[in-house]
């Protein structure tokens, strides 16, 4: 337990680490789906840029990037939007990341995957794996149970920079194409295999992805709200006091048929 204890606070201290740093799944799967036969609608946006982060306990982790035309805005401007995305593409491919172009529904995503969490902390120089108490914003400690919690921005904070990948997705995908900043929606995805009652945020919404077999936590900003704080609160068990209840409950249960036949061998008597 306290071995399992230790991956869920990895996993969350993973999710801060390439946040900050800016540093096989699918990417909201029934979205792609229905986008590959009838485009998307992003309901009055031009663009919408998504970030994954997806954390998988025991199989690795799964980063991407993900550019989305509005499909009506899209086939206006097909021409134009292709030569973007093909330049965008090629900035990704040069740094090794796998990319893929929907050419019909107008989207590009440029994924990076990990086979093991091993795998992943090499490529990003994370030294060690002890979680420190100054990596919590708050603790909340009880008898039964702990809680820490976690405060953060996301890379959308470095949308301006276009020397990041945020940076030039929104640099030569919205701006080089004329679109204004209040026509992109942003979009951050966590993805954990904890529930909510082990991992749960401020998120706009939480979904189970059964593809992913993973709780999909949805953040949506715009270029203004870009600074929005992401929480995550993990809910860790007291192991030694439950074990202690657990064996006392037990205590009591065998000792009720034992009183029994004591009391009833002692009226034989």
């Amino acid at each position: 337990m306290k071995k399992i204890k230790s991956i869920i606070l990895i996993t969350v201290l993973l999710l801060l680490a390439f946040t900050m740093t800016c540093c096989t799944y699918a990417v909201d799967s029934s979205l792609s789906e229905e986008s590959e036969k009838n485009g998307t609608d992003l309901k009055g946006a031009f663009a919408m840029i998504s970030f994954y982060n997806y954390v998988k306990y025991g199989t690795g982790k799964y980063l991407a990037y993900k550019l989305t035309y509005d499909y009506s805005y899209y086939q206006k401007k097909k021409s134009t939007l292709n030569k973007l995305l093909e330049e965008l593409e090629e900035s990704f491919v040069k740094n090794g990341y796998t990319v893929s172009v929907n050419v019909f529904a107008g989207e590009m995503t440029a994924s990076l995957s990990f086979e093991t969490t091993e795998d992943y902390l090499r490529s990003v120089d994370y030294n060690g794996f002890v979680a420190e108490q100054d990596n919590y914003d708050s603790i909340i400690k009880t008898p039964f149970y702990s809680e820490y919690s976690f405060k953060t921005t996301t890379l959308f904070t470095d949308i301006d920079k276009e020397y990041k990948f945020i940076g030039r997705i929104y640099s030569v995908g919205c701006v080089k194409a004329g679109i204004e900043k209040n026509n992109v929606l942003l979009q951050y995805v966590y993805g954990t295999p904890y529930k909510e009652k082990t991992i749960r945020s401020n998120a706009d919404s939480i979904v189970y992805s059964p593809d992913n077999n993973l709780y999909l936590h949805i953040f949506n900003m715009t270029i203004d709200t870009r600074d929005k704080e992401v929480v995550i609160t993990q809910h860790t068990p007291n192991t030694p006091v439950w074990y202690c209840i657990a064996i006392a409950a037990g205590v009591v249960v065998m000792s009720v048929p034992l009183a029994v036949y004591l009391l009833k061998r002692k009226k034989k008597e």
